[in-house]
């Protein structure tokens, strides 16, 4: 299974931020808001974990997941994460991308 995601956000501090992200999996949108709270590991690597809500098709509920930043330059990072909608049967997925800062 391939899904593609985007999102946006806000980063209140270095270690807290919001994002809402639009995720597209098998014909089939979830969009989603959530919380992400950081942790720095060293100078360009942080952990980062998200709590929020999904709303797709015909239904709502929580989302989680985690991940790694590795800050690639003073704009840019890349993103290793893995996101987890509530729901039905649930789904787990795993998401490779690179973030821009303005």
């Amino acid at each position: 299974m391939v899904a593609v995601r985007g999102f946006g956000g806000y980063a209140f501090t270095r270690e807290l931020a919001i994002e809402a992200g639009l995720t597209g999996i098998e014909g089939s949108v979830a969009l989603d808001l959530s919380a992400i709270a950081s942790m720095p590991l060293g100078e360009r690597v942080a952990l980062f974990g998200r709590l929020g809500a999904f709303a797709a098709d015909n239904h709502t509920g929580l989302t989680v997941g985690a991940g790694l930043r590795f800050d690639v330059g003073e704009n840019s990072a890349m993103r290793l994460e893995w996101q987890h909608f509530e729901g039905g049967d649930g789904l787990d997925v795993l998401f490779i991308g690179i973030m821009g800062r303005f």
